[in-house]
């Protein structure tokens, strides 16, 4: 049912990333007292699709709205600078809670949608728009989007869907302030979108160079492809996998390189 859901959502706004689908989920479900002694009910309480897709709505009500009109001004040399309109009017969601403050969140390349939050902005009713700045490093010129960003409001203890999305160029391998030379590490990452039909992406990492192995299994442990079986220097790659011409079910996709193995499921959903 939730995946039914997340797939209704993806259709009504393909901008949507998998922490919009988990909170929008998360935050419409319905809790009813009678469900607190009965021993068959837990979690958020019941996934209501209608509730779902009418959060989606700027002025829903039913969760705050989410900022608009992000952009980054990103000079070489210089911190990135975000802005975005500032949410109105301040009270938003159930409850009638006032907009408190914006998450920034930010991804790194490869890992397109694995955001994790940065900062934290205070919100300001009178101000038209609001800004952060990324001090945490400096902008290089040349180079491919390498930092994706994201801001979300925040209310009553319910978060908005993220906004557009904004990256910046940068070139792989320079230092960040704190970090010295960025360096890579393994790492396999959840296929994105999940579910899907019937393309999706993986992403992974190499530490060290090494024989890279990519299979995708179905259930049974039988192996349905081989997407990657090649060398491959340190560094962040990613590969498109369709399955135009597989069942819909659970699969299990495992990276293999030295030493390090990582499995993870994926659902193809028709």
């Amino acid at each position: 049912m939730v995946s039914g859901v997340a797939s209704l959502l993806l259709s009504k706004n393909p901008n949507l990333i998998p922490m919009d689908l988990k909170n929008v989920i998360n935050q419409t479900a319905v809790y009813v007292p009678p469900m607190v002694n009965d021993p068959l009910k837990f979690g958020n309480g019941l996934v209501k699709a209608d509730r779902c897709l009418n959060a989606l709505i700027l002025g829903n009500g039913i969760i705050p709205d989410y900022p608009q009109n992000l952009t980054v001004e990103a000079i070489p040399g210089t911190n990135p600078v975000f802005t975005w309109q500032t949410v109105q009017p301040a009270r938003q969601g159930e409850g009638g809670g006032y907009i408190e403050h914006y998450n920034f969140y930010r991804s790194i390349a490869p890992s397109k949608y694995k955001f994790t939050k940065v900062g934290e902005v205070e919100h300001n009713p009178l101000l038209g728009t609001h800004s952060w700045t990324d001090y945490s490093y400096t902008v290089q010129s040349g180079g491919q989007p390498y930092y994706f960003y994201r801001v979300s409001s925040y209310s009553n203890g319910k978060e908005s869907i993220t906004s557009n999305e904004v990256s910046v160029n940068a070139m792989l391998g320079w230092k960040i302030a704190g970090e010295g030379i960025n360096t890579f590490e393994y790492e396999l990452d959840q296929n994105y979108p999940n579910p899907f039909n019937p393309m999706t992406r993986i992403s992974y990492s190499v530490k060290e160079a090494g024989m890279v192995e990519l299979k995708i299994f179905d259930l049974l442990g039988r192996e349905v492809t081989r997407l990657v079986n090649e060398q491959k220097q340190p560094g962040n790659y990613e590969v498109n996998f369709s399955a135009s011409e597989l069942a819909s079910g659970v699969y299990i996709y495992k990276l293999q390189v030295n030493d390090y193995i990582a499995i993870k499921k994926m659902i193809l959903l028709r």
